[in-house]
């Protein structure tokens, strides 16, 4: 998210506004508390200051640790816990926590833990720093533990996305410990989460503490968090977070008219998780111009004479096939005495698996095989054309 204006710029122009500035208005967005995300982050010939390994299983990641002899061990994690993002670190001597630090982002609507993450190794930088200060003159080799790999991984990235801004404030703290002419590197180690490494289980817990509002005071916190510390948002908003934030928003709002729609009952009787991704994997096999069948099949919002008289497009709900009952879905498919002939074939390719709604429109398989039993009544070949499935079409040709 790019932003050279100000706050005012954005919510007050009134002459000539962009298509930017009429969106921050509608969503009331503040462009100056969102983080800023920079064309570029590190000039062509930037060597990363640090060493990554991440191993391949746990069992190799756990293994790594316990034979590691660095002089500096500390570990960093995020947490996002109760609505809340944290960050922590500790310094690690055996089983011996030295030294700890946490810092609350805020809320989970405002950051996410992968900020939370970055965070966390920041403090950890710091950590390292008032470690050194003790033994100043002495030569020394130091490892950071992290449970997060894009985390790790970014920390070697030239690319920039939301969050990268905390990395480049990891980079430049982490300069000051090792000068470019200094020759050494950090060694980022994967530290897998919940595996009884106890680096990794004690950073968990400060950064859950954080995450729960337990920040240190702010001379315990290193400067380049410190100035940000005492705004009323201590870090950008991330635009991960905020986009992850609208996206609940809308789809609880969504959810809220669908359960007032008048289709909610019926599609309940066949599919009780509805809406949800599934139907969406049920479908993906079938060709475009089918897809939205199946549907109309569930809604019952299908060309078929007890919709399309309700709605005024035929003169009765009569079936006209067998001109018995009102021709509903359930009529059509699993009673219309005219497609018997046609059912039993789809009921004998169906097996032991019972012939009702719910198994045929929430079935990949079987939903493929409803659509051979359209095929075959010609029912909808003036509104969807041949539904047979693709196998079957190339059979015919």
């Amino acid at each position: 998210m790019y932003h050279y204006c100000s706050k005012q710029d954005f919510q007050k122009r009134k002459r000539h506004p962009s298509p930017l500035h009429n969106l921050a208005n509608a969503f009331q967005l503040d462009p100056t508390k969102s983080g800023t995300i920079l064309p570029v982050r590190h000039n062509t010939k930037w060597i990363p200051d640090v060493e990554i390994s991440i191993a391949s299983k746990t069992e190799e990641a756990y293994y790594e640790d316990q034979v590691a002899n660095e002089d500096i061990r500390a570990y960093s994690d995020g947490s996002a816990v109760d609505g809340g993002v944290g960050g922590g670190a500790v310094i690690m001597r055996g089983e011996e926590v030295l030294r700890e630090r946490r810092f609350y982002l805020g809320s989970d609507k405002d950051h996410t833990i992968y900020e939370g993450e970055a965070v966390g190794m920041i403090l950890a930088i710091q950590l390292i720093k008032e470690e050194l200060r003790e033994r100043e003159g002495q030569p020394f080799t130091m490892a950071l533990g992290v449970d997060n790999q894009a985390a790790i991984r970014a920390t070697t990235s030239y690319q920039s996305k939301p969050g990268h801004y905390l990395f480049n404030i990891f980079h430049d703290d982490l300069r000051s410990i090792l000068p470019e002419a200094d020759g050494r590197k950090l060694k980022i180690r994967w530290s897998a989460g919940h595996i009884g490494i106890p680096g990794n289980e004690a950073a968990d817990e400060q950064a859950k503490r954080a995450a729960h509002g337990e920040t240190l005071q702010p001379h315990l916190l290193p400067s380049s968090l410190k100035n940000r510390a005492c705004t009323a948002i201590t870090l950008p908003i991330s635009k991960s977070a905020l986009k992850q934030s609208f996206n609940a928003a809308v789809q609880n709002e969504a959810k809220e008219v669908w359960l007032r729609s008048p289709c909610h009952a019926t599609l309940q009787n066949i599919d009780p998780s509805a809406p949800s991704k599934r139907f969406v994997s049920i479908i993906k096999e079938l060709p475009r111009q089918h897809s939205a069948l199946p549907f109309q099949l569930r809604t019952g919002h299908v060309p078929l004479n007890k919709h399309l008289h309700r709605i005024t497009k035929a003169l009765s709900p009569i079936c006209k096939a067998c001109n018995q009952k009102n021709e509903s879905v359930y009529h059509f498919i699993l009673e219309c005495p005219a497609y018997t002939r046609h059912r039993n074939a789809m009921r004998t390719s169906m097996g032991t698996n019972p012939l009702t709604l719910t198994n045929l429109l929430n079935n990949r398989k079987h939903i493929k095989k409803l659509l051979s039993f359209i095929a075959q009544t010609k029912r909808f070949v003036t509104t969807h054309g041949d539904v047979s499935p693709p196998a079957e079409r190339r059979e015919q040709r």
